[in-house]
């Protein structure tokens, strides 16, 4: 059976699922508890998005170089060091997991927060944990199915909750009042850096197609328009629904809520309804691509004979089946013995790590593989001026997240030396610093022969 391969369109989708999450309904009223801003908060967004259009912008150009399953480990162990490439990105595979996680309680959260009879209502802690796991089984379930289940669960999640979004959007303009606006304006930048460093977190998650490579049609250049045109709406649906929302609600009076959808439930019950809902799917879109690029993770360590062929297993639609299943077992294990403040700093610092080398890996192509730099299908003169900007801006971000948190740097440690002896252990049967140079002498040779045809033809530039 032939395998289904992912459209912009779905590529789009995907983004917009896997980013906006709890983004918005959640993370800017923890923001604005951390870092008081009032309904300056729009502006921390704006900023935070121009730091994610510059990772964007480097992942978009690997990308367009090496369209194949494996996202950061390809890039990584490509261009910097294959033992580099497999440790950050066995990091990372641990730090998707913790996400899942993490997205799968709040999700199980606001479900409860609809369903419930009143206020006073309080999920016991081993029903939120079954509620979690048997929603997780239900999303291996639908990625088991194959990417065609796969893209008409997320299209459908995705246009609910933009729908849900255009009637917040619709009400806050309603309802929108400049002076209650005015009111709330903080200019204190030290605040509206620190709101920014915590908002940014909002923009993660759009690297989450690079992980399916191969599944995409002409990865070389959907994966790179997905990703930009998915983060250019996002910027416009964050800064509304920021901006908004100080227009009708005292800024200070959001500090006694949980979420978007709690707050609003005093304000109108009908938009409440709408949104939550709309919170829900943005939640449930964001868990569903972390298990599928998870598993692709899994899938390209087995193509590279670090992990045993076993891992690699598809079945007849083209899904990696073994992956999927030990993503969700790894993830229920999580949820039941994990301890939450560990596992969100774990998270945040595998995806600094993978920005970090990924921008690393973008600014040594310009000097170590300058035919590839000058020559792909995404990039243009001066990106590794960018690429150097995202290495300073990711470094910033994990030296901060070092300095915070002793048991997850421990936990870091001890996650990384097993990696280690993994690969070790392995390294007779993969060799992947062969594979690698043999794939490198292949695709320098697929760039020069295509170099020379555009030149025959008269259509070749330098970018």
């Amino acid at each position: 059976m032939e395998e289904h391969k992912l459209k912009l369109h779905d590529v789009i989708v995907t983004t917009l699922t896997a980013v906006i999450g709890g983004g918005i309904f959640i993370m800017s009223v923890d923001s604005q508890k951390q870092a008081y801003v009032g309904s300056s908060m729009f502006i921390s967004y704006l900023i935070g998005a121009v730091l994610a259009m510059i990772l964007a912008l480097i992942y978009s150009q690997l990308s367009s170089i090496f369209p194949k399953t494996g996202g950061d480990y390809i890039y990584v162990s490509r261009l910097l060091n294959p033992y580099v490439g497999f440790i950050v990105s066995w990091l990372r595979w641990m730090g998707s997991i913790t996400g899942i996680s993490f997205l799968t309680f709040h999700t199980i959260g606001l479900i409860n927060d609809l369903i419930s009879i009143n206020d006073n209502y309080v999920g016991n802690s081993k029903n939120i944990i079954l509620e979690a796991v048997i929603l997780i089984v239900l999303l291996l379930y639908i990625n088991l199915r194959g990417l065609k289940i796969y893209n008409i669960f997320q299209s459908v999640l995705n246009y609910v909750m933009l729908l849900g979004i255009f009637v917040f959007v619709v009400y806050g303009i309603y309802k929108f009042d400049f002076e209650v606006f005015r009111a709330g304006l903080v200019f204190d930048w030290r605040r509206i850096l620190l709101s920014t460093s915590i908002v940014f977190w909002a923009y993660t998650g759009f690297q989450t197609v690079t992980y399916l490579g191969d599944e995409v049609e002409e990865g070389e250049k959907n994966i790179s328009k997905g990703i930009l045109i998915s983060l250019a709406l996002i910027t416009l649906i964050y800064v509304a629904m920021s901006g908004l929302i100080y227009g009708f609600v005292d800024s200070e009076s959001v500090l006694n809520y949980n979420s978007i959808p709690s707050l609003l439930k005093n304000y109108n019950p009908y938009v409440y309804y709408i949104v939550i809902v709309a919170a829900i799917m943005a939640l449930l879109g964001g868990i569903s691509p972390s298990i599928l690029s998870s598993s692709r993770l899994l899938y390209a360590w087995s193509m590279d004979k670090i992990l045993p062929s076993f891992f690699g297993k598809k079945d007849k639609k083209g899904t990696p089946f073994v992956s999927l299943m030990i993503v969700v077992f790894v993830t229920i294990i999580l949820m039941i013995f994990g301890r939450s403040d560990v596992v969100i700093a774990f998270s945040s610092l595998s995806l600094l790590m993978s920005y970090f080398l990924a921008s690393l890996s973008s600014f040594v192509m310009r000097f170590n593989h300058k035919d590839l730099y000058m020559h792909s299908i995404f990039g243009f003169k001066g990106m590794y001026i960018i690429s150097f900007m995202g290495v300073v801006i990711t470094g910033l971000f994990i030296y901060t997240l070092l300095s915070s948190s002793k048991d997850m740097y421990l936990f870091s440690i001890t996650w990384l030396s097993l990696g280690t002896i993994l690969y070790l252990w392995r390294y007779e049967k993969h060799k992947v610093h062969e594979l690698v140079e043999k794939e490198m002498e292949i695709l320098k040779k697929k760039v020069l022969l295509k170099k020379g045809l555009l030149r025959s033809f008269g259509f070749f530039r330098n970018i």
